[in-house]
């Protein structure tokens, strides 16, 4: 049987992982706990409480990294400067 945890022993599991893998984040419980409650984290009830499988931890946890990833590689386009050496600036076509 796999490990069972509580979205806030999640939440710590999850923020070690991103500190390890590089990125400069960190999700508060509650957002665990929401991710949880909205199945976006599969879990079952054990005693009236949400608990969290740590397969399907790790498998959420890679789809959010590959998204997280994404959104930064997305972000990083360059700003190049046009002729005059200014960047974005106006210009008006009549």
């Amino acid at each position: 049987m796999a490990a069972t945890l509580t979205p806030y022993a999640c939440a710590k599991i999850v923020n070690d992982e991103l500190k390890k893998d590089g990125f400069d984040k960190k999700l508060p419980p509650q957002m665990i706990y929401t991710y949880v409650r909205k199945a976006y984290i599969p879990s079952t009830m054990v005693d009236g409480k949400r608990k969290v499988d740590l397969v399907d931890l790790q498998k959420w946890y890679k789809g959010y990294v590959e998204k997280q990833k994404a959104k930064t590689e997305e972000s990083t386009n360059e700003v190049v400067p046009d002729n005059d050496g200014t960047i974005a600036e106006w210009s008006e076509v009549a």
